[in-house]
């Protein structure tokens, strides 16, 4: 197929080992799955946590100086080597030494206790671990003094209790505790349910739904097995799938975008965070409507390049505004969780359990965010989707083998727009694909792998050469010359490795619930390595729905990086869709027949699953109603605010700041007919007076705040822009900036971009108002009552 990354058109019989592969892999084959899956991610649990506890001892969290000490402990570095060390070096030795350990044992004398083994050493590190947290609770500091000690005594003894099962002699008093296997299991169950426990603040557990739920889950589980739904044929079934997407894509979206007031906003009220986030893109598209090709006329944004212009081509059909930015943020979030509805859909996953899960998506990961849909952009879809719509197009393409062609392609196409969306996105989306591409190879036949692994890589490769090849010439026919990737590498730059701004990230806390969400990605990724190398007769039956878990797996694993950058635990909530989508996923892969586990087993991992639902409903359960009444779902339904109004609301919002209609008045007034002009205030209030004027700053400057962060990058650009000025141009000026024009009158070789820039939020501006005064003398004209003041440039005498 030309746009296949892998010809999968083999028959199954060729799937199979060779004579001599299976001869050599016959231990191999024949070992416990499960039993070599709880070793692997009990010994790589144990092996991160030792990890994370020595390096507590050697390089301990630090805070920042002075205001900064708001972002926590920093210790980023720390995070990231622990975050690269457990998926690249822990995980992978876990594997192999799980997997040679369970084939010695089962070979051996002692197979009969191996069920039994593993247990103990499942449910004694879970023990463990409450054990600290307990310590924590008495003693304070969380646990983490005495972690080190307890994880070295429990590797000791679980090394001593592997060496000794692995011994050509029987062990008798393993041997006499083998039936205790499947109550170890459940005594295993309820142990991890404690360490959930542990990292849940029990504080904001409701007791209602508590309560409730407990009733409904004993309902279920009593019910599994003894009653079942009916199957509904192909187009009833359908018609339920739409109308489950239909309800779920009203149900996320927020209409209240932001409250407005008297007040004028900062950074410690919402709306002033809410402004500062949507000025960070909305500045950038701004200078594109206006005729700005990035990267060559205009900077392009920290927040990537093809994000900016997307939203440019929404803004030829709304109007620009943050409320139509927030709106199309929450239309966006809404097609983020329908396509993962989907996906779950298509791997196989039971029409009750897909729709159950999305419910509990909704109310956990929807209506408890800290701020919803719209409000911080950046933290959806905008920044993080582009993997679900690459998933849905691979998985798409196994699960229907008449569309193979078209699904590849769309995937590659997908691959090549996230190239050029942002980097995050880029590599987010490579991630998942090149997993996809190795787990594809690893079910084709023996000879044929490493052909089909650089076929894939070389399609991808080729879509994304592609993707910016045509991105230069169109850049090269709109603005006249190719893009200019340095201001947006210098972003990079600013935030991965140098300057303050790299510096400040988010400690963990103590307990982070990140850690479970992590360790759910550990253990899948251990299963999928497993199944395929194990059981690949079942991975390729089960191919749709492996593939949907490993691109899931892959897409949570680069996820997480972002969260283990940026460690605030509200955050973990808005990258936490792919564990859910992954764990709906494999917990319907452990209720099917075909996965070999027995009644009991599956009626445990329901169970499981089930509790972990309940907990996530019950902390989020105080934020449903306000949440559920602001979504179109609730506005559709009588006694609402209206859908109709609330849209009016967005298309044409009341201002954020107060003062911004007064702003808007003086361009009118002062420079009637200018599409751009000179305009220097405080960096939200002019923001939004452009906005609302439907102006761009006549300078390159789109949002002073974010390019302070890369200076003195994009300084010629605006330095050349002001020797184009002439006398006679007006600038609209605040009180803020005014000052800062007199202290640079009264320091006039002062360094604006180290020594002062009066009470200015960005030391651009201070820079920029230095060289038009070396040029001009800034004339008042006019001021007003609301602390404007409309100067011309005049002839220096």
């Amino acid at each position: 197929m030309a746009n296949s990354a892998v010809d999968t058109r083999r028959p199954p019989a060729d799937l199979s080992p060779r004579r001599e592969e299976r001869r050599a892999d016959e231990t191999l084959v024949d070992a416990p799955f499960g039993a070599t899956l709880a070793l692997t991610v009990t010994l790589a649990a144990g092996g991160f946590l030792f990890l994370m506890s020595a390096v507590w001892v050697v390089h301990p969290p630090h805070p920042l100086p002075g205001i900064l000490a708001a972002g926590g402990d920093q210790n980023q570095h720390t995070k990231t080597a622990l975050y690269l060390c457990t998926y690249g070096l822990i995980l992978p030795i876990a594997l192999v030494m799980a997997s040679r350990v369970v084939d010695v044992i089962a070979g051996g004398p002692n197979r009969r206790g191996l069920g039994a083994l593993v247990g103990v050493l499942s449910a004694s590190l879970a023990t463990a671990i409450l054990l600290v947290r307990l310590s924590g609770v008495f003693a304070g500091h969380g646990g983490t003094r005495v972690l080190l000690p307890v994880v070295v005594v429990w590797g000791a003894g679980t090394l001593a209790l592997l060496w000794r099962a692995t011994r050509p002699r029987a062990w008798d008093r393993l041997l006499a505790i083998a039936g205790w296997a499947p109550w170890l299991a459940l005594a295993t169950g309820v142990l991890l349910l404690g360490v959930v426990l542990c990292v849940t603040a029990l504080q904001s557990i409701a007791l209602l739904p508590l309560v409730l739920g407990g009733a409904a889950v004993g309902g279920i589980i009593y019910a599994y097995g003894r009653r079942s739904l009916p199957r509904l044929s192909g187009r009833e079934g359908a018609g339920v799938d739409l109308v489950a997407a239909a309800i779920l894509f009203l149900a996320v979206p927020n209409l209240l975008i932001f409250a407005t007031g008297p007040t004028i906003p900062s950074w410690f009220t919402t709306s002033g965070i809410v402004q500062l986030h949507h000025d960070f893109v909305l500045g950038f598209v701004n200078r594109v409507l206006h005729g700005g090709v990035l990267m060559v006329n205009s900077p392009p944004s920290q927040y990537g390049v093809g994000s900016v212009y997307f939203y440019a081509g929404w803004f030829h059909i709304a109007p620009i505004g943050y409320g139509t930015y927030g709106f199309m943020d929450g239309l966006l979030t809404a097609l983020y969780y329908v396509a993962a509805f989907c996906i779950v859909r298509m791997a196989g996953v039971r029409r009750p359990l897909a729709i159950g899960a999305f419910a509990l998506a909704v109310v956990a990961l929807v209506y408890n965010l800290q701020f919803p849909p719209g409000d911080i952009p950046q933290q959806g879809p905008l920044r993080f989707g582009m993997p679900m719509l690459l998933l849905v197009a691979m998985v798409a393409a196994v699960r229907f083998p008449r569309r193979e062609r078209l699904a590849r392609g769309a995937a590659l196409a997908v691959l090549g727009i996230a190239s050029l969306w942002a980097l995050e996105a880029a590599v987010y989306t490579l991630f998942a694909y090149v997993a996809i591409v190795c787990l594809e190879c690893a079910l084709l036949p023996a000879g044929t792998r490493v052909r089909g692994l650089v076929r894939g890589l070389l399609l991808g490769a080729a879509a994304v050469v592609a993707a910016q090849v045509l991105f230069a010439l169109a850049t090269l026919i709109a603005g006249g010359a190719l893009p200019d990737w340095g201001e947006y590498w210098a972003y990079l730059h600013a935030f991965l490795f140098g300057g303050v701004v790299g510096s400040i990230t988010y400690g963990f806390t103590r307990w982070s619930p990140g850690v479970a969400v992590g360790a759910l990605y550990l253990a899948s990724a251990a299963a999928i390595v497993l199944l395929v190398l194990r059981r690949p007769q079942l991975a390729l039956r089960e191919r749709v729905l492996v593939t949907a878990l490993t691109g899931s797996t892959a897409y949570g694993i680069a996820l997480f990086s972002y969260f283990d950058n940026r460690s605030a635990t509200y955050l973990l909530l808005y990258v936490a869709l792919p564990a859910l989508i992954t764990a709906t996923m494999w917990l319907s892969f452990a209720l099917r027949s075909s996965s070999g586990l027995a009644r009991p087993a599956r009626l445990g991992a329901l169970a499981f699953a089930l509790c972990l639902a309940l907990l996530l409903v019950t902390t989020a359960w105080p934020a449903i109603g306000g949440r559920f009444a602001r979504t179109p779902l609730a506005e559709a339904f009588p006694g609402g605010h209206g859908l109709r109004a609330d849209l009016r609301r967005l298309w044409h919002p009341p201002p954020i700041d107060p003062r911004a209609p007064a702003g808007q008045s003086l361009l009118a007034r002062f420079m009637p007919g200018q599409k751009k002009v000179l305009i220097a205030t405080s960096p939200g209030l002019g923001t939004e007076i452009l906005l609302r004027s439907q102006k761009a700053n006549l300078l390159p400057i789109a949002d002073p705040i974010e390019q302070s962060f890369v200076l003195p990058t994009g300084l010629g650009a605006i330095g050349k822009a002001i020797g184009k000025l002439h006398a006679g141009q007006r600038m609209l000026l605040d009180t803020t900036t005014w000052a800062t024009v007199q202290a640079i009158r009264a320091h006039p070789n002062a360094d604006p971009l180290k020594e002062f820039y009066g009470s200015l939020q960005t030391p651009l501006q201070g820079w920029e108002l230095q060289q038009i005064e070396r040029r001009f003398t800034l004339k008042p004209i006019h001021r007003d009552g609301q602390g404007f003041i409309v100067a011309e440039l005049a002839p220096k005498s």
